[in-house]
């Protein structure tokens, strides 16, 4: 015995003719260049000596810088441009004969393009660059954000020491285009 089956297939199709209407708004986004930085702890003094050796006919003892420096930025810049970080002694001021101070950044933290450290400078009256390639970035907040400097004295030359009690220098840190 033969079975038939019988498929019905019905298709309803619906229309919707719905009217649809489309609007626009416009929107303006202003982000401003950006080229901020502080040390940290905010204030900070570095104090560094030479002191005498301990025995006849040894080298003078130099001090380490007696707390760390953190440098902090914030950087918004025009696309393809980049930023450095530049220091020097404030002009007119000098360190004795003999002496040189030094500047040891390390390597940073931070999102973005936060650049790369000179590493070791000899610091003078001329600026010169110790963080290069800053696009755009931040580094935090807060010590230990940021790249560390470390302050340091070098006796260039012994012949040229000379007794004096104190030299106190203003060195300035400035963001440049």
């Amino acid at each position: 015995m033969k079975q038939l089956i019988y498929i019905i297939c019905c298709f309803c199709a619906v229309s919707n003719y719905a009217q649809v209407t489309e609007v626009s708004v416009g929107a303006a986004f202003d982000l401003p260049q950006v080229a901020m930085l502080v040390l940290e702890p905010n204030g900070a003094t570095v104090t560094l000596e030479v002191g005498p050796p301990i025995e006849a006919g040894e080298k003078a003892i130099i001090k380490k810088a007696d707390k760390d420096i953190w440098i902090r930025f914030s950087s918004a810049v025009i696309e393809g441009n980049t930023r450095h970080i530049e220091i020097g002694i404030e002009i007119g001021q000098q360190l004795p004969p003999g002496i040189n101070l030094k500047l040891s950044t390390a390597k940073g933290s931070g999102i973005g393009a936060i650049g790369d450290p000179a590493g070791d400078v000899t610091l003078s009256t001329s600026s010169q660059p110790i963080i290069t390639g800053i696009g755009g970035a931040y580094t935090g907040n807060g010590v230990g954000s940021g790249y560390k400097l470390t302050y340091y004295l070098v006796i260039s030359d012994y012949k040229l020491l000379e007794f004096d009690p104190s030299a106190n220098l203003t060195i300035n840190l400035t963001f440049m285009d």
